[in-house]
């Protein structure tokens, strides 16, 4: 079972015809949704932190004019509201049509987020995706991607609006790393029992004996200790984490590429730490730190997100991680968690500690009419600015022409239809 998936036996089926599709792309304009957007959140079983609204808000905050809410208001819902579905925006521009491109996906991508999706009134569910699917096949952009929808249910009610009409076409990609080794559409998670040796005591024969040598190799070290930095340490650990993080990539990511992540996962610690929901824990000998491991509280669901490890690689032969994991593991059970999710990935050393596989979907659309107006959101016209003066700057007046066209063009739409 997914620790997303309903418990409490309430059917998505009923449909209202009292809906309305509005989107907010403004702070100011977001901000009086506040308290209908919790609420709604708040009974439903599967949005857990990574869709909260102060989760969001944060990210949103940070990437003003790169996201968009869409929001379904229903006269019979409590709030007035029966759901929500955040997504960010970019441009693109295709090689292969020439054009300039509105791109669609997950607004939580923009943050890292683990999982992603719709969030939704439980009575309601199915009535508000279709009406979204709907609203957003009339906007205008070329792609959607939805990738780590955590239900796959509420991606196929999505999926199935845009498969009736023949100018989309809907795929379900597989998404894979490290040379197709690791399936990164099932997010492992460990059920947890009451007590820690509880835990152990269900662990393969193979499993327990490798714990036990990786203790003794810890205990032979001159100072070995495992810390949970506080107030201004905290930051000092993560920084050292992400170094850590970053030798891991060395050679087999671009110094641009590692240097770009590291930006985006110190903005996920950050906003974690900020936010009260983060957890480190270190492990070390002396003053010389052999592993660290950052993680993501969600109090709703009673989970510990497992999102980002750095270890030294001259301590392979010490277990470093698995010794972190069983670390956090036991201080989770203490606090009364209920699941330890190890994070996207079938590495098989998750399976040794109990985990089971929780899949999440990859669902993507396009626009298969490339006609001028269609695929560029005149919403974006900045955007669009930026893009053609750097397209100009870089002696591409062919590509400055036709994005000039194209906002021209989409923005004379836009005039008619308002």
């Amino acid at each position: 079972m997914s620790i997303f998936e309903r418990v409490d036996g309430v059917s998505p089926a009923r449909v209202s015809p009292l809906s309305k599709v509005i989107v907010i792309d403004d702070l100011k304009e977001l901000l009086p949704l506040s308290e209908a957007y919790k609420s709604v959140q708040k009974r439903d079983p599967d949005s857990g932190v990574f869709l909260s609204w102060e989760w969001l808000f944060d990210i949103f905050s940070k990437n003003q004019g790169g996201w968009r809410l869409y929001a379904v208001q229903n006269s019979e819902a409590p709030t007035g509201y029966s759901g929500f579905f955040p997504v960010a925006r970019t441009l693109h521009w295709s090689e292969t049509k020439d054009e300039l491109q509105t791109y669609y996906s997950a607004a939580g991508r923009l943050g890292l987020s683990d999982y992603v999706g719709f969030v939704c009134e439980p009575n309601f569910e199915t009535s508000t995706i279709e009406a979204l699917g709907k609203h957003l096949a009339k906007d205008p952009w070329a792609r959607l991607s939805l990738r780590y929808e955590p239900t796959a249910r509420r991606s196929r009610i999505f999926a199935d609006v845009f498969e009736k009409n023949d100018d989309f076409s809907v795929t379900w990609p597989d998404y894979r790393i490290n040379k197709g080794k690791t399936n990164q559409l099932v997010c492992p998670v460990l059920a947890l029992p009451p007590d820690y040796e509880t835990f152990v005591s269900g662990l393969g024969r193979r499993s327990r004996k490798q714990l036990k040598r990786y203790e003794r190799r810890l205990a032979a070290l001159e100072a070995p200790r495992f810390s949970v930095p506080k107030g201004e340490q905290v930051e000092t650990d993560w920084d050292k984490l992400l170094e850590l993080w970053g030798l891991k990539w060395d050679g087999q990511k671009s110094t641009g590429k590692v240097k770009a992540l590291t930006a985006k996962y110190r903005d996920f610690l950050d906003r974690s730490h900020r936010l009260g929901k983060l957890f480190v824990v270190s492990l070390w000998d002396g003053e010389k730190m052999l592993g660290s491991m950052a993680h993501l509280v969600d109090r709703d669901t009673k989970t510990l997100h497992s999102v980002l490890e750095g270890r030294d690689p001259d301590c392979a032969d010490l277990g470093v991680g698995t010794l972190l994991h069983h670390y956090a593991i036991r201080q989770s059970i203490r606090a009364k968690c209920t699941s330890y999710d190890f994070g996207h990935g079938d590495a098989e050393y998750k399976y040794r500690l109990g985990a089971e596989d929780v899949p999440v979907s990859y669902l993507t659309i396009r626009r298969r009419s490339s006609a001028t107006g269609s695929v560029l959101d005149p919403s974006m016209c900045v955007q669009a600015l930026q893009k053609v003066e750097k397209y100009m700057d870089a002696d591409e007046g062919a590509k400055a022409k036709t994005s000039v066209s194209q906002l021209r063009e989409a923005l004379s739409r836009m005039r008619v239809s308002s």
